[in-house]
């Protein structure tokens, strides 16, 4: 059963900021699957920086430490406001509420 009714429009690929139809035709996406693809489509350094963490580890409790997990509060802790202390790295938005 389809939640949204069809809008006669098949997408058949993404490269970048633009998706084709299955007629060939080309699209700026505007829409970015809900924030998932604002880097782009198959942004060659996305792909090449997933290829190398999925070299390393898929997926890990986050009660482990890791080096990118440690990279990544750095991050936050030069760019956040100071009085921000403490972090907890979640998935999504829902999760953090």
């Amino acid at each position: 059963m389809r939640f949204y009714a069809p809008r006669g429009l098949r997408i058949v690929r993404g490269e970048n900021q633009y998706l084709w139809d299955d007629r060939g035709r080309r699209y700026l996406d505007c829409h970015t699957g809900h924030g998932v693809a604002f880097l782009g489509h198959r942004n060659p350094r996305v792909i090449e920086e997933v290829k190398k963490q999925l070299e390393r580890i898929t997926t890990l409790s986050p009660t482990f430490d890791t080096d990118v997990k440690e990279e990544a509060m750095k991050l936050l802790e030069r760019i956040l406001p100071s009085h921000l202390t403490y972090f907890y790295l979640l998935n999504s938005g829902s999760e953090a509420v």
